[in-house]
């Protein structure tokens, strides 16, 4: 029998992830979210001292989604087949090899390599390819955070999924106050920004330790009780029992995708973030413009608002997780989220102000609430290309949005603010859908 948290070939295991297993989960979900907030602050700055342009920087950051977009269901779809801990590895490999690449940016002399023939702004130097190059193989091998959660899916009961989702959440909100509180703690002592990309690499390096750590087991017992449990759940779904073969039967991307509900549950995510990416490009603008904000003021408002949503991850989510179903949390984050961005669009600094409740409590509870929606859609032997889907989905909320966002803006100005409530409401208004037609599936004996 396999020790208590061991990993099987599929990263399955016996019992829930306590201790060791989950920790390194948890710093997995942080490393990847304190890396990509960590360059916010300063990588206008590095593209502009290195000869780039707004569309230079527009490009690199667009770099990161973009590459995730393509790798993370490659990466999920390949530890279904190899080892959950075996895909984490090369992952993490790649996020410590694109910092060093990112540090190697710093030596290199600014020679430029291609320039428009129309606009002599527009050129490419030899740091700002680095940078990009870096940039895009970090969002390649960032499919860490996919197989992370298909891991939390395999190893968690049905009573445990949502509390670990939570606690991933947690871990990754934690990144977003640590990142750029760092890089702007090394821009007041006037200190480079190779300072926290070194901090990055470093603390990369200590995830692929603690993921080499990750015990290993060579059993398949664990993978036939979990997919039979999933069964259960399927066949009060009103799924087929046929779905839940071994890794033999191993379906395409294509059969996954018509599941019961995946790819619905994916159009509401990716609404979702849709919604926020929105949000999170127009507001640094209206804080700017509108409100007469500064760096300063910007930074403390998403800090305590991303400290109210570890919070909510907490006790609140908890508490309610014994009431609510996922997709009722869901619907209830949503509407909070929307609630918010309508204040910023008609109450002025007053309504941004009141809105950061509303925002920390939605998104405390939406995305760990999604992702263990998610988890109950598809097999255990399918998890990684199921939670790949989901990364890769999230990837072209964020370029959609992030790219549209700042257009936007320019053409709407505040009222624009409207357009992310817009988002998350429909959210809401599918999520409630979705526990209709749940309701009308499952057999009446169990309603």
């Amino acid at each position: 029998m396999a020790e208590y948290g061991q990993i099987d070939d599929a990263g399955l295991a016996q019992h829930p992830p306590q201790t060791p297993a989950l920790k390194a989960l948890l710093f997995i979900n942080f490393i990847a979210s304190f890396g990509y907030s960590l360059v916010f602050p300063f990588l206008v700055v590095l593209v502009t001292a290195w000869g780039g342009n707004a569309l230079i920087y527009g490009l690199i950051g667009a770099s990161y989604a973009g590459f995730q977009f393509v790798g993370a269901p490659l990466l999920g779809r390949l530890s279904d087949r190899i080892g959950r801990r075996k895909v984490l590895i090369i992952s993490q490999t790649g996020t410590a090899l694109a910092w060093v690449l990112f540090l190697v940016a710093f030596t290199l002399p600014q020679t430029v390599i291609w320039q428009s023939a129309e606009d002599a702004a527009l050129r490419l130097t030899l740091p700002v390819l680095a940078l990009m190059l870096a940039r895009a193989l970090d969002g390649l091998t960032g499919g860490n955070v996919s197989v992370a959660n298909a891991l939390v899916a395999d190893l968690s009961t049905e009573q445990t999924r949502r509390k670990q989702f939570a606690r991933m959440g947690m871990a990754s909100n934690l990144g977003t106050i640590v990142g750029p509180t760092l890089a702007g703690l090394f821009s007041v002592i006037s200190l480079s920004a190779v300072f926290p990309v070194a901090g990055a690499l470093l603390i990369s390096c200590v995830g692929i330790v603690l993921v080499a750590r990750l015990p290993r087991s060579t059993t398949s017992d664990q993978r036939c009780a979990k997919a039979g449990e999933r069964a259960g759940v399927s066949q009060s779904l009103g799924h087929s029992p046929h779905h839940y073969h071994g890794a033999e039967h191993r379906r395409s991307m294509v059969e996954i995708l018509s599941l019961p509900y995946v790819t619905f549950v994916l159009f509401t995510y990716f609404l979702a973030f849709f919604g926020f990416s929105l949000f999170f490009v127009a507001f640094p603008l209206y804080a700017l413009t509108g409100l007469g904000w500064g760096s300063a003021e910007l930074g403390l408002f998403f800090a305590v608002m991303s400290g109210g949503t570890i919070l909510i991850q907490g006790p609140v989510l908890t508490r309610l997780s014994k009431r609510f179903s996922e997709a009722a949390l869901i619907s209830m984050g949503a509407a909070s989220q929307a609630a918010g961005f309508c204040l910023f669009a008609f109450a002025g600094e007053a309504g941004a102000l009141a809105a950061i409740p509303l925002l920390a409590f939605g998104n405390g509870i939406v995305l760990p609430s999604f992702m263990s929606c998610i988890a109950e859609l598809a097999p255990a032997e399918e998890q990684g290309a199921v939670q790949g889907f989901a990364s890769s989905t999230m990837s072209l909320a964020n370029i959609s949005g992030l790219s549209l966002g700042g257009i936007a803006y320019g053409v709407f100005g505040p009222v624009f603010m409207v357009a992310p409530a817009f988002c998350l409401a429909g959210v809401s208004a599918l999520a409630l859908l979705y526990i209709r037609q749940i309701q009308l599936k499952r057999p009446a004996s169990l309603s």
